[in-house]
């Protein structure tokens, strides 16, 4: 049953990733398509974009091998082939994606700018060191969320007894 659950999850996963999203054409001309993507690059977004499916197929892997524990080397295989084919698939319709969006938000002159900021000392430590910086908030995020959400809900539910309201 739970593995039912998990391809299940994957199914909506590709769904939301893939046909959900819209898929506009580039609106962007060639110059500023060449620029949104040269800052992709620059910021590791492409090679983010790759990474990020390697883990999610393992763990999907390991997921079908606990609950199929006889499963054959090949069909892994097959699994594996086609999920890492489908993650390449959507992150070529995410990058195209993504070129529409920064087209959107930004000039080719903001682009150039941006370009020019990552390719100096600064921008590249900005890069090096933000996925750390992210983590770390994130860990803060996640240990103050849930103490606030019950700090808040304390409160509410103090003021709401206090006026009569039965919780």
């Amino acid at each position: 049953m739970r593995l039912r659950h998990l391809i299940s999850a994957i199914v909506i996963a590709f769904f939301l990733l893939t046909v959900a999203a819209p898929q506009p054409a580039l609106s962007a001309d060639d110059a500023t398509a060449k620029e949104i993507v040269r800052l992709l690059g620059l910021t590791n977004v492409l090679a983010i974009m790759d990474q990020m499916s390697l883990p999610f197929v393992d763990l999907v892997i390991k997921e079908l091998r606990s609950r199929n524990p006889p499963i054959p080397e090949k069909t892994v295989e097959v699994f594996r082939e086609e999920f890492v084919r489908a993650f390449g698939e959507t992150n070529r319709e995410m990058l195209a994606f993504s070129v529409k969006l920064y087209d959107k938000y930004f000039s080719r002159e903001d682009i150039q700018v941006l370009n020019r900021f990552y390719e100096t000392e600064t921008g590249k430590k900005a890069i090096k060191v933000m996925p750390q910086l992210l983590q770390e908030v994130i860990q803060f995020a996640q240990k103050w969320g849930p103490r606030k959400a019950q700090e808040t809900f304390d409160k509410v539910r103090k003021k709401l007894q206090a006026q009569g309201h039965k919780i």
